[in-house]
């Protein structure tokens, strides 16, 4: 069930890529950021190291402890 729900995000992230209207991809940089462009209406949404980093107090470029960029993606 797992590996379903995964193609069918795959094949709605394409499907947005396809379409004749603009398609905007905001980058979230943490979990009240994400939930606002949630209630914007935004289809999709990305992550940013610098934007992540930058909300934990760290530097961009893998100096951010990988289970604190981890725990930001739940």
């Amino acid at each position: 069930m797992r590996n379903k729900y995964r193609s069918l995000k795959v094949e709605n992230f394409h499907q947005l890529h396809q379409q004749s209207s603009m398609f905007v991809l905001p980058n979230a940089w943490d979990a009240v950021s994400a939930k606002m462009f949630v209630e914007s209406g935004f289809k999709a949404i990305g992550t940013t190291s610098a934007g992540i980093a930058t909300a934990l107090g760290y530097k961009d470029g893998g100096n951010i402890p990988p289970q604190k960029m981890i725990d930001q993606h739940r």
